[in-house]
């Protein structure tokens, strides 16, 4: 190992962080090209330095292992036989760096920034391929177990699963999961929204629908609508009896649905068990994992759209017929499930409060029960909203088409700042700052694009048609609410308790 470079100039003294190329879990071209064209865009030589070592952080260090899926069939012995290797990508992507675990929605969360350098590609060792193999590996976890939350590396890596510390995950006789193939459990909506957001980007920015009819993608889908859908229901039916939530077991100290003090009417909203903190959720309707989830799931329809018109033009197979059906009967399943969704946001989710007017509450339980809070610090948050275009105001006229950032791959040269310096990492010292710009195209649009816009641009569209009147200014929008709502979350009203 080299030694460190020197310590960046500045009060914060930031050490140059990253490990030599030869010892990075993944090495891209396009990367480095970022991080020379920002650098000269910056004066500030600390916040260069915090850049560069964060931006590369996750393809430098967290991509533990990448491989390809191996087949399986029952043998004579009743075994697992394992054959040769699929051309199924896999990656296993840790999210701390001395745990082999990968986390549904914090895996996303650290590969999601790299969506600008995302291109269409079947080469094995392009960002694609990874995306690709992340995609795969969740969607076998979420086939799996479709509740939990963070699972163990693929038998296909042969890294050693990670032993869970908390006493009631050591009790294998007591859990309705494998350890060996589940590391945690907790119930948590925005796991599975996460999932389609990875999946959303990746069809965005290369179109390959082909991808997606391949492997599991489909039975991952489907499974995350069942399981979903299951999780509506409240904690009575209408004849005031019990019901066992689908979601029924303790985990770490009995916290979870069958703990929960405050009963839950059903609304259309999906319950979760924990917070996306890891606490356990007393008011289980968490607003912003609904509202990421519901507009994902618009995304997501829209490709299965897009797959079942492929299916039918290009196949005429009573097969591939069978798959397109399926794929359209599964994109009107989400698009009801955001639609209901929204309509239990507005009823329930959206409070007065008596400083700030209308404004999100980050919790309800269909009852009247409001936890108000933001858990700002966390994500998803009600402060990021706006990341998911929930709070756009709704328009009559054309939908907007989605900005996606141009990629580096058809960025002008001389506007990448890129420059030859020792090791591959060294700042960008010499140049001299220009003016950032964001460098900003439309997505190339395709049927089902246009169609994924049109209902995304604003979950609210279907959910508050009842609302809406032929005068403009009378349509029902977020804007203004959750302007109140971030008013109300950077407050110190923020830390106020929650109400039953």
């Amino acid at each position: 190992l080299r030694p460190p470079l020197p310590d960046a100039e500045g009060d914060g003294h930031f050490p140059y962080a990253r490990p030599p190329p030869e010892c990075r879990t993944f090495r891209l071209p396009e990367l480095e090209t970022v991080l020379g064209r920002i650098s000269r865009r910056i004066e500030d030589r600390v916040l260069i330095r915090l850049f560069r070592n964060s931006y590369s952080h996750t393809l430098d260090t967290m991509i533990k292992w990448r491989g390809y899926a191996h087949e399986k069939q029952l043998a004579d012995n009743g075994q697992n036989a394992e054959l040769p290797t699929t051309d199924e990508e896999l990656t296993f992507l840790v999210t701390k760096e001395d745990a082999n675990v990968m986390h549904l929605r914090d895996s996303v969360a650290h590969i999601v920034p790299y969506e600008r350098l995302l291109e269409p590609s079947k080469e094995p060792d392009s960002l694609a391929s990874l995306w690709r193999g992340l995609i795969n590996l969740q969607s076998r976890y979420i086939l799996a177990a479709p509740f939990c939350d963070a699972f163990q590396p693929p038998a296909e890596s042969n890294i050693t699963p990670q032993e869970n510390p908390a006493p009631a995950l050591r009790l294998t006789g007591s859990l309705p999961f494998d350890p060996n193939f589940v590391y945690d459990c907790k119930w948590e909506l925005s796991n599975l929204a996460s999932f389609l957001q990875l999946s959303v980007v990746y069809y965005y920015r290369t179109e390959d629908l082909e991808f997606f009819a391949k492997y599991s993608w489909l039975d991952a889908v489907a499974a995350i609508i069942d399981t979903t859908e299951a999780m509506r229901n409240g904690t009575l039916d209408i004849d005031g009896n019990s019901l066992v939530p689908a979601w029924p077991f303790r985990i770490n100290g009995s916290e979870g649905l069958l703990d929960a003090t405050l009963p839950v009417r059903e609304n259309g909203m999906v319950r979760s068990a924990f917070r996306p903190n890891g606490e356990a959720a007393v008011h289980q309707l968490v607003t912003p994992s609904n509202v990421m989830f519901a507009v994902y799931l618009e995304h997501a329809a829209a490709i299965l759209e897009a797959l079942s018109e492929s299916v039918h033009r290009d196949d005429q197979k009573k097969a591939s017929k069978r798959e397109a059906s399926r794929a359209l009967d599964l994109a009107t399943r989400m698009r009801a499930l955001a639609t209901g969704i929204g309509e239990g946001i507005k009823r329930d989710a959206v409070v007065k409060h008596p400083d700030f007017g209308e404004i999100f509450a980050y919790a309800v339980d269909g009852n009247g029960g409001v936890d108000m809070p933001d858990d700002a610090a966390n994500y998803p948050s009600l402060l990021a909203m706006p990341l998911w275009n929930f709070t756009l105001p709704e328009r009559k006229e054309k939908a907007k088409q989605p900005q996606v950032v141009k990629s580096v791959k058809h960025v002008n040269r001389r506007d990448t700042g890129e420059e030859k310096t020792q090791d591959d990492g060294a700042e960008a010292g010499e140049a001299k700052p220009t003016t950032t710009t964001s460098v900003i195209a439309a997505a190339p649009t395709s049927t089902a694009t246009e169609r994924a816009v049109h209902t995304t641009s604003s979950t609210s569209t279907n959910a508050h048609s009842t609302q809406q009147t032929s005068t403009p200014d009378a349509q029902y929008s977020y804007t203004a609410i959750y302007r109140s709502t971030r008013h109300f979350a950077l407050s110190s009203s923020n830390t106020t308790s929650s109400s039953p």
